[in-house]
């Protein structure tokens, strides 16, 4: 329900994007993964985790920005 209620606020348009789908079944399947038990933490660095973060943060609102 979460995901499905934010979700619902970003405009199909910005949906529709090849990269910003990318980036929200990415999420979802890390949201998956996490419940269902199997998403390992360790698996990567907090540093790295960091840097995917910042990355897909500044590609977001640069692809929101560049579509509205």
């Amino acid at each position: 329900r979460w995901y499905i209620g934010w979700r619902s606020l970003i405009p199909q348009a910005i949906i529709n994007h090849t990269i910003i789908k990318k980036i929200l079944t990415e999420g979802l399947m890390m949201i998956d993964r996490k419940i269902s038990g199997t998403l390992n933490i360790q698996q990567t660095s907090a540093s790295q985790s960091s840097e995917n973060v910042i990355y897909n943060a500044h590609t977001l609102r640069n692809l929101i920005f560049s579509v509205s």
